[in-house]
């Protein structure tokens, strides 16, 4: 508890979860107000970094948030000496270490595209059309299938599937720049999260299997690693599992995060080329902590003990009762456990689902 009649608990570190930050960044203002799903989804879900803080670390919640849903390191005011770490880094978060021109090229789309051509070999991923930014028609391509995406979007908003060349342009003139992916047969999403040190060194953390939906985050699975590791071997890839990391982990060296510290994620994808199955050098990288991150904790904290399988996803409350597992401590054997509260406003919930069919 905090306040003038309780005694006072300082955390060096609070976390805050703010998704569709990347606005926030792209103006560089610090006033800034999100859309109203945007705020409904960071109430809904700002009890979520309890699964990843560690021990002595606060996490900021809301106001509304009732005492009997909130534990002690749950606060709805920072302190001083508190320093905010968020989701992603923004203006609206203070003191938070960058400039918003640094805060800017964090949340750009165009990282992601500086990491790709750092990344892609043709001896290791075989022939590929190479993504590209465009801003003038004579630059579309003549011919393909792309997916166009706009510069600081995230999570499926900002994503287009055009059907052909023509519609492809008419979304150019409407949006006066577009990011352009080839489009690939895909057949599985991976996630691979690293930490990035004060030093410079890289961390690799773990992979991350999980679902999308046109351009959408849809779930994620969180098993034991044994679990994990059968699911890739029976997805035989070129480059393998092991060939991949090592790769990352080699060009990760000498990749400019313009001065980025701390968790972040590469999302690629499985795809048929043909008879054989390849690897995509990258689709995105996130320089922020990502739902990957999320499931791999979940993982080590419950699914490693507990030896079962879940699918964590954030759903609509509907039809969904019980207290977060915050409180509980249990996981259900034969229903969803609930990671965050319900309270009579909720929109979204994130829960764990025993024994799904991946």
């Amino acid at each position: 508890m905090r306040g003038a009649d309780a005694l006072t608990i300082f955390f060096m570190i609070l976390h805050y979860f703010n998704p569709g930050y990347e606005l926030s960044a792209k103006r560089g203002q610090a006033h800034y107000t999100p859309t109203k799903p945007v705020r409904q989804l960071r109430h809904d879900l700002a009890t979520l970094p309890i699964y990843y803080a560690a021990e002595g670390e606060g996490v900021l919640v809301p106001q509304d948030l009732p005492t009997e849903l909130r534990t002690e390191q749950m606060v709805s005011r920072a302190e001083t000496v508190d320093r905010i770490v968020p989701w992603g880094a923004a203006p609206e978060v203070p003191g938070i270490g960058y400039d918003p021109l640094e805060m800017r090229r964090l949340a750009s789309r165009e990282r992601s595209l500086e990491l790709w051509k750092k990344l892609y070999e043709p001896s290791l991923f075989g022939p590929m059309m190479p993504p590209r930014r465009i801003s003038e028609e004579s630059e579309v391509p003549k011919e393909g299938r792309w997916v166009a995406k706009l510069d600081f979007s995230s999570s499926g908003r900002g994503v287009f599937f055009p059907r052909s060349i023509p519609e492809l342009c008419e979304l150019l003139r409407r949006h006066q720049e577009l990011y352009l992916e080839p489009w690939l047969d895909r057949v599985a999403d991976r996630g691979y999260e690293f930490v990035r040190h004060p030093d410079g060194g890289i961390e690799y953390v773990g992979v991350h299997l999980f679902t999308t939906g046109q351009g959408r985050y849809g779930a994620s699975l969180v098993a034991p690693q044994a679990v994990v590791l059968e699911q890739l071997r029976r997805q035989p890839t070129t480059p393998t599992h092991e060939e991949y990391v090592a790769h990352l982990l080699e060009r990760l060296r000498g990749y400019d995060f313009h001065g980025y510290t701390g968790p972040f994620g590469i999302d690629t994808v499985v795809w048929r080329d043909g008879d054989h199955l390849r690897l995509a050098p990258s689709v995105e990288i996130n320089l922020r902590r990502t739902m990957g991150h999320v499931a791999l904790e979940l993982s080590r904290r419950y699914a490693e003990p507990s030896g079962r399988t879940y699918l964590y996803e954030i759903t609509s409350p509907q039809g969904l009762t019980g207290l977060p597992l915050y409180l509980t401590g249990s996981l259900l054997r034969h229903a969803p456990t609930l990671l965050t509260p319900l309270l009579p406003s909720t929109r979204f919930a994130a829960l764990l689902r025993p024994d799904p069919k991946w």
